[in-house]
């Protein structure tokens, strides 16, 4: 086991380093927006840093603990050795980027605004109708995508933003005002997390000047807004009644609870790595079996109106559902 421990921490701190070094070279480029800058930070969060965070969490039981270490003795060498086969290439692939098409800038144009505030608007349309039952199915579904626009919106309005010209300023107060009120008000913990990674990641592209303040806004979304959030979730009703008094009930939780909670909730619920575990476990177990390639004949199925095809199978359900009781995750 000691072994095992040791070795799945070396793992994940050549991820961690890893993709640290590919996202710097990346927001230097400016091609942090993009496929593959997503790929290193999943790899960075998910993978580094939650099995880093799991390594050490002292509320998992010995029984989990054990298998999670185990399957990530196996897995980790293979997700570590192909994602350094990406790694090695990228530095190849990275000099044929046109320049034209990095982002460095992004000048507040009255045809930017306008574009952004309908997209920002849009989202707000799909928030508050993602609620109602008739957008689990058929065109209905088109609202929680549209919800999903706010995010790279808000980036967009942070690397917008200039001081002399004080509209942008008023336009991202006015989206983060009302985006952050929507997020406070979600019962859902991961839009606090969202709203608090997209600011960051447009701080993290405005220059170097903004760098340092990327990771403070992040780490005081997870430090203070998410202990809230994760009460909201815990006694929903009790904190819409009276959401100041629960917010100041968060306030004063003791910071050595406050950062084992963070921890807590990282090593379980951003945990890529333990969910991985958790599917070679259920491998091993025969809890599930290999697909052959199952997932992508029903990716293209997903494409496919569920008004053209009422008797499309529920794939969500099946993947959001019921595969993680199955593996007991």
């Amino acid at each position: 086991m000691d072994s095992e421990l040791i070795y799945g921490r070396v793992i994940a701190c050549a991820l961690v380093a890893m993709s640290t070094y590919a996202i710097w070279k990346r927001i230097r480029s400016g091609t942090l927006f993009g496929a593959a800058g997503g790929l290193h930070l999943n790899l960075l969060l998910f993978f580094g840093l939650g099995m880093l965070t799991y390594s050490w969490d002292t509320a998992t039981s010995q029984r989990e603990f054990a298998f999670v270490t185990s399957a990530w003795f196996e897995a980790g060498f293979v997700l570590t050795l192909g994602y350094g086969v990406v790694f090695l290439l990228e530095r190849r692939t990275q000099k044929n980027i046109n320049p034209a098409l990095l982002i460095k800038n992004i000048e507040p144009t009255a045809q930017t605004i306008a574009v952004l505030i309908g997209l920002w608007l849009l989202s707000v349309v799909g928030r508050l109708m993602a609620s109602f039952e008739f957008t689990t199915s058929s065109a209905g579904t088109i609202f929680p995508v549209l919800e999903l626009f706010g995010y790279p919106a808000l980036v967009i309005a942070v690397l917008m933003v200039r001081f002399r010209q004080p509209y942008t300023v008023v336009l991202l107060s006015l989206l983060f005002a009302v985006s952050g009120y929507l997020a406070v008000a979600s019962a859902w913990r991961s839009e606090l997390i969202f709203l608090g990674a997209s600011v960051s990641m447009g701080l993290l592209l405005k220059g170097r000047g903004f760098l340092w303040m990327a990771p403070v806004f992040l780490v005081f979304t997870l430090l203070f807004l998410l202990p809230f959030a994760n009460e909201k979730k815990l006694h929903y009703e009790q904190v819409t009644a009276d959401p100041v008094a629960a917010f100041e009930k968060t306030i004063d939780m003791p910071m050595d609870e406050r950062l084992q909670f963070v921890a807590d909730f990282w090593a379980k619920r951003m945990n890529g790595a333990r969910e991985l575990a958790f599917v070679v476990h259920g491998l091993q177990y025969e809890l599930i079996s290999l697909r052959y390639g199952a997932s992508y004949r029903d990716a293209l199925q997903q494409l496919v109106p569920r008004a053209l095809w009422p008797d499309k199978p529920s794939f969500n359900l099946e993947r959001n559902y019921y595969l993680a009781r199955r593996i007991g995750l």
